[in-house]
């Protein structure tokens, strides 16, 4: 996202909040104490940021459902430390972990409800409660939403269905027929990945997608797109597009609005209406390592 985005969303987020605990403070007497105040109204969260971790060992699933306000990784087989999303590094060896292969790994704040982990009917189900990006006002200094990271048992599964409010969410070396991915505020990195179809979006933060095949499509309301292939651009059907901000392709130094060319059989198609496009293809016979 936009240096220039991000100081304009920071600066309506700390006027709404303003006002928020202005009608807050009014309604509850002036409240004093703020552990009173969050024990009363779940929405406000003020801390502190104890967490506690568990490994959760799951029955054999080839789908994947989850939905809540949570930080989200999913992990394929084979997929090394050095792939995976920051939040997710404190669990994993400098390589995948055989012994973690199918568990799911849960973090969450001391004091709040764990996530929900089951697995019904082949679909491993995660929920957290509430999908709704206003769900909760956080005052606390660090991040407090839970985090939760699924060690795949192998790369191949049916589909992957991620719907979180507020949370940031990480895919990498997964295979499946279908991909949907839709965060109300929060930043998406698909890496490694192939799907017949590849929905993702978010409304306030930047989406990434490295070393990706099949019908790829990503929508951002505010906030930047970067898209990095092995593969030359002949080999996507390429549909870019921004409202506000720039398209650029293989570090063109042109500044437009939108680009398209022909292609197959994998299709990409960007659109941001506030933010950056970047897009960058290996040279047609000569694929990037």
């Amino acid at each position: 996202m936009s240096k220039m985005a991000k100081f304009f969303i920071t600066c309506s987020a700390v006027c709404v909040l303003g006002i928020i605990l202005t009608a807050a403070g009014y309604a509850m007497g002036g409240v004093q104490d703020m552990e009173k105040v969050e024990q009363s109204h779940e929405w406000f969260n003020f801390g502190p940021e104890n967490k506690v971790t568990d490994t959760v060992e799951t029955a054999e699933y080839d789908s994947i459902r989850v939905e809540g306000n949570m930080d989200v990784a999913v992990i394929g087989k084979g997929f090394t430390r050095d792939m995976v999303a920051d939040f997710a590094k404190d669990f994993l060896a400098d390589n995948y972990d055989e012994v973690l292969a199918g568990k799911v790994i849960v973090r969450w704040k001391e004091g709040t409800v764990k996530p929900e982990v089951k697995v019904e009917k082949g679909v491993l189900i995660i929920n957290s409660g509430g999908t709704d990006p206003d769900f909760e006002v956080n005052l606390s200094a660090g991040d407090s939403s839970p985090d939760v990271v699924v060690l795949c048992k192998s790369q191949k599964l049916e589909s992957v269905d991620i719907k979180t409010g507020f949370g940031d969410t990480a895919v990498g070396g997964v295979e499946c027929k279908s991909m949907t991915i839709d965060s109300g505020s929060g930043d998406i990195e698909v890496d490694s990945a192939k799907a017949g179809k590849m929905e993702l979006s978010t409304h306030a933060g930047d989406i990434g997608i490295t070393n990706c095949e099949g019908d790829i499509n990503a929508d951002v309301n505010s906030g930047d797109i970067e898209f990095d292939s092995a593969l030359a651009m002949d080999q996507f059907a390429v549909s870019l597009h921004t409202g506000s901000g720039d398209v650029q392709v293989n570090d063109s130094d042109d500044e437009v609005k939108e680009f398209s060319a022909e292609g197959g059989p994998n299709k990409l198609t960007l659109k941001t209406k506030a933010g950056d496009i970047e897009a960058d293809f290996a040279e047609a016979g000569h694929p990037q390592e």
